[in-house]
Formats: structure tokens, C-alpha cells, sequence
């Protein structure tokens, strides 16, 4: 096997949902900077496999006040959809009227929330000097040593790294 591309603190397979919000809560919490890969077979903007339909009629299964990346904040979602991003996510699927909390609204609604929230985080990373590069390829195999891995990408990309996540 050939020298590793590129060398991390942590690269995490999968760009959904569960990766998103770890890195989110990663460098929030984080007091010195992270060089971090994020592997996905998506392009980086994609909502995540759960949140990728683009017809209204398929609502998430839980209620909008439930909704909350953010335990700490339970109205997180719901001030978001009252927001103008968060009103122009609800438009453009057709649910302009006023959300209540008791509501169900399109799966890909949240999507557009989660989108939102990392793009902030990647504005923090910026600001903090953390590194996120988001590398569109499939996981091929990984080599796992003592202090590292080897992670190796179907587009023949080798990265070495400290910590591995699988969120897919």
C-alpha cells in the first residue's frame, strides 16, 4: 500500500445526520483546532440519506416541537422554521402557513435545518483554524494499527488518522 494522501485527527464515514451533529458538538467543545474528514458517497450539500426526498407528503414521524438537534435548546427547530431560511424551506414544499409545534412537516424540511446547521459549523471551524474537508468517494477498506488507521477510498485516496467514526 502506497504512503497516505492526507493525515487527520478524525475522519468519519458517512455525512448524515449522526456525523453532522458530532462534529457540530466536536468543536463546539473543542479548545484546540481538529483536522477532520468527512467520506461520503453523496455530495457535501446533500441532506442525508433520511432527509434526501423532495416530496412534501413524506413528513417526519415525530412532531416539530420534538425536533431539536440541541437537547439543550428543545425550541432549536421550531424558532428555525420561524426564521426566514426556515420559512423559505417550508414554502418551497408547499407548507407556508404558520407551523405549530404538534405539526409534522416534510422530512425534507428538516433536511434544510440540518443543512443550516452545518454550514454554521463550518463557519465556526473557519474561525477556530478546524479543518473540515468533505471528500465525495466510498469507503473501500480500513487498516486499523495501534495509533491509527488507514482509511482507504474507492477513488484510490489513502487517509491516515487518530480516531475513526462510522456514522453512516
Amino acid at each position: 500500500m502506497s504512503a497516505p494522501d492526507s493525515i487527520y485527527d478524525l475522519v468519519v464515514v458517512g455525512a448524515g445526520f449522526s456525523s453532522q451533529l458530532t462534529i457540530h458538538h466536536l468543536l463546539k467543545n473543542s479548545t484546540a483546532p481538529w483536522r477532520i474528514a468527512v467520506v461520503d458517497s453523496a455530495p457535501a450539500d446533500s441532506f442525508g440519506a433520511a432527509y434526501a426526498t423532495r416530496h412534501a407528503e413524506h413528513l417526519l414521524n415525530v412532531r416539530a416541537a420534538q425536533m431539536s438537534a440541541f437537547p439543550d435548546a428543545p425550541n432549536h427547530f421550531l424558532d428555525w422554521l420561524q426564521s426566514t431560511a426556515g420559512q423559505a424551506a417550508l414554502a418551497s414544499y408547499g407548507q407556508a402557513d404558520q407551523v405549530e409545534p404538534h405539526h409534522f412537516v416534510p422530512r425534507a424540511v428538516y433536511g434544510h435545518y440540518l443543512q443550516s446547521i452545518k454550514q454554521q459549523t463550518d463557519v465556526w471551524a473557519k474561525q477556530a483554524d478546524h479543518t473540515i474537508e468533505y471528500i465525495q468517494a466510498n469507503l473501500s477498506d480500513i487498516h486499523a494499527q495501534n495509533t491509527h488507521s488507514t482509511v482507504v477510498l474507492s477513488n484510490n485516496q489513502t487517509l491516515k488518522t487518530a480516531q475513526l467514526l462510522l456514522a453512516t
